[in-house]
């Protein structure tokens, strides 16, 4: 007569418990899309702008990746935090592993959450904080200036007309630029198509002045007399 002995169920492994790479894309892309618009949708709230409104889907679907590409010291930050909480998850799933298996033995071990799962859900954190904190503390500092009529003059718009102005370019997007010039305590917000001829850079080299400059440096001196 055979006694069969009560055996336990197999340890889940990491894989099965880990969503494939084609859906973890898929995922992240869609939450990095609210992260987007969490994050545009603060900044301009704080300078009482629906930013929403003065967008289409174009620039809903690509706001994830302009925020990462448009400060790339910002990204640098974030890309380094999310790498550096990979072995800061492995040394936190060590000791907890050491824990359980000194209170309940090897059967504690098999409520182990899969390393990739602890790393992903550590940087969707981070990823949050730092969406929301790089919005929440760049608005404010826009908005401040605006209240003061103090612009940080970092731009010089050229319109269809002729007429130029320089002024702190707050943000843009498909159709639509948003600044505010010194002394103004509101944001302007006007057209691209058939208004704007130029945006530029203060302190860039403007083409049409170098090459006034390289012709008047080839013309001919008179002699004095």
């Amino acid at each position: 007569m055979s006694t069969d002995q009560p055996t336990a169920p197999p340890a889940t492994s990491a894989r099965s418990t880990t969503p494939a790479v084609s859906e973890l894309l898929a995922l992240g892309y869609v939450y990095l899309l609210i992260l987007g618009i969490a994050n545009q949708s603060l900044f301009y709230g704080l300078l009482g702008v629906n930013f929403l409104a003065w967008s289409d889907a174009l620039d809903v679907l690509i706001s994830p990746i302009a925020l990462l590409t448009e400060r790339p010291g910002r990204l640098a930050v974030l890309v380094l935090l999310v790498a550096l909480l990979y072995p800061y998850t492995m040394w936190i799933q060590r000791l907890a592993r050491k824990r359980r298996l000194a209170q309940g033995g090897e059967q504690a071990l098999r409520k182990d959450t899969p390393l990739v799962n602890a790393w992903l859900a550590y940087s969707a954190c981070v990823l949050v904080f730092g969406y929301i904190g790089f919005a929440a503390g760049s608005g404010s500092e826009v908005r401040k200036r605006l209240a003061e009529g103090k612009a940080e003059v970092d731009h010089r718009i050229e319109f269809q007309d002729g007429s130029v102005i320089e002024a702190e370019l707050v943000g843009k997007n498909t159709g639509f630029l948003f600044y505010f010039i010194p002394g103004e305590t509101e944001l302007s917000i006007v057209p691209l198509a058939d208004n704007v001829r130029r945006v530029q850079r203060r302190g860039a080299a403007d083409p049409a002045a170098e090459v006034r400059e390289s012709a008047d440096e080839r013309k001919p001196v008179a002699p004095s007399e």
